[in-house]
């Protein structure tokens, strides 16, 4: 199963995912909208702001992320 099928699997559970940057250790939140925008997956790390907030493809998310939410 891909980093982006667990992030599915983790939206239909608890609607969004707990999510750790591979390269960096990062811990962010992931979440995709397939009505809205099909094939992209929103991250973020929890700037209020959303200056941290970044919206990728899922071939992206599957080489930059590990989902850590149970699935």
């Amino acid at each position: 199963m891909t980093e982006y099928e667990k992030l599915i699997r983790a939206e239909e559970l608890y609607g969004e995912a707990e999510i750790i940057e591979a390269a960096t250790g990062r811990e962010g939140m992931a979440q995709i909208s397939p009505r809205a925008y099909p094939n992209i997956v929103g991250v973020w790390y929890g700037a209020g702001d959303g200056s941290d907030d970044k919206n990728i493809k899922p071939e992206e998310f599957n080489s930059q992320f590990i989902v850590t939410s149970k699935v």
